[in-house]
């Protein structure tokens, strides 16, 4: 059979082939936009019904780091070292509350930006520290950089874990630990977005309720914490666990928190410093490293100027082909640096160290692993910045802790 295609036939075929062109556009149009969307928006926001409570499922939560388990009362992390888990909740104003055992290292961030990442959030981290247990809480930058708005040491009952609270409003938040009001109305960066969990170490969190702000902070007293006799004395403790405090000032060099520890990373080139903004007079400062291969690590001290090594301290580890060992010494009004002294001193690259110095007002002593190297060795100022300082290596600072002197006063 011969079709005859008539003038009618062609023009009714044309226009068809026009509507199946046009569908074929809109449809791939919509496949497209649906592609793009799912690119740009790659987490559902479960936007939850208040009161909430965690029912022990983890389905939509997302681990990025460490080994998460669902347990009856909540969500256990199984690994040692950093853990980070995302949940699929996305919140507005809630007041969040969180039991959890008494651990180093556990933490939430909520209000977070972006879901799977610590950076820009809130966050709170507990950290049993010094015989009591430090209450961090602040903010995260892009960078990841901490911002610190409040620092708490709040004793806890022996044997009995902490109920972490957070209140939220329109644009602060306030801190709850077992019911008491430990901080109030710090200001929020961020005002809504993703909750997550975080830690350090093994630890389980449990009884996750979040539910709208019941309890009106500005008619709760604000516990006053007594601390004790060593948090007391304590003037700076940093182990690292978590991002770097914004306030440090990096002059020079590769730093980065990593693991527990503070790493400056470039090998090659000489004096990296990282400095912390605060004045110190008569104290005691250690810090537990690691060479990873020549030795380089060091700290300054009582540097008058926060940017400028004039009239600043120097004690530093070194090494060359023939020999290695520690050096000190400090730096002229112009920067320049002037030697007090070496000693002969190799260390294992495999173990841990610790340099501490006793810094009074007029004098200094070196310790190296608990062993006293120089005593009484004359100051250049006597007081300032301090920091930590590498050269010609890979270092991994363990900690940095700072503590008054007994006794800060050369006696005459």
């Amino acid at each position: 059979m011969i079709l005859a295609y008539t003038p009618q036939l062609l023009s009714f075929l044309k226009k068809q082939q026009q509507t199946l062109m046009l569908l074929g556009f809109v449809s791939g149009f919509v496949v497209f936009n649906l592609a793009l969307h799912s690119r740009l928006e790659p987490s559902v926001k479960t936007f939850i019904s208040l009161p909430y409570l965690f029912d022990g499922s983890l389905k939509g939560w997302e681990s990025k780091t460490g080994q998460w388990e669902s347990t009856k009362q909540g969500i256990r992390q199984t690994r040692a070292g950093e853990a980070f888990i995302a949940s699929p909740i996305y919140l507005k104003d809630a007041t969040l509350k969180i039991s959890l055992n008494v651990e180093p290292g556990t933490g939430i961030h909520f209000f977070g930006q972006t879901r799977g990442k610590s950076q820009e959030s809130q966050v709170v981290y507990l950290l049993p520290q010094a015989g009591t247990n430090l209450v961090v809480a602040g903010y995260l930058d892009k960078e990841g950089s901490l911002t610190t708005q409040s620092k708490v040491n709040y004793q806890a009952p022996d044997g009995k874990s902490l109920l972490l609270s957070v209140e939220t409003t329109t644009d602060s938040y306030s801190l709850f630990l077992n019911n008491d009001l430990i901080a109030r109305d710090l200001p929020l960066t961020y005002t809504q977005g993703w909750l997550s969990l975080s830690s350090t170490q093994a630890a389980e969190f449990y009884g996750l309720a979040i539910d709208k702000t019941l309890i009106n902070s500005k008619e709760t007293a604000l516990v006053e914490r007594t601390p004790t006799e060593e948090t007391r004395a304590l003037l700076y403790e940093n182990d690292f666990s978590f991002p770097l405090e914004r306030e440090w000032r990096i002059l020079s060099g590769n730093w980065g928190v990593e693991d527990g520890r503070l790493w400056q990373y470039t090998r090659e080139g000489f004096d990296y410093t990282i400095l912390y903004p605060q004045i110190f007079e008569g104290y005691r400062v250690s810090t537990h490293f690691r060479q990873t291969e020549n030795l380089g690590a060091g700290l300054l001290f009582n540097l008058p100027e926060l940017g400028s090594y004039g009239g600043g301290q120097l004690v530093r580890f070194t090494h060359s082909e023939q020999d290695e060992g520690i050096f000190w010494g400090f730096y002229d009004e112009a920067g320049s640096f002037v030697g007090q002294g070496y000693l002969s001193l190799p260390l294992s690259k495999t173990e841990d160290h610790e340099l501490r110095l006793e810094v009074s007002q007029t004098s200094y002593s070196i310790y190296v692993d608990g062993k006293l190297i120089r005593d009484a060795l004359a100051l250049k100022s006597p007081a300032g910045y301090l920091g930590l300082t590498v050269s010609e290596s890979s270092v991994a600072f363990d900690d940095l802790r700072i503590e008054p002197l007994e006794d800060s006063h050369d006696s005459p």
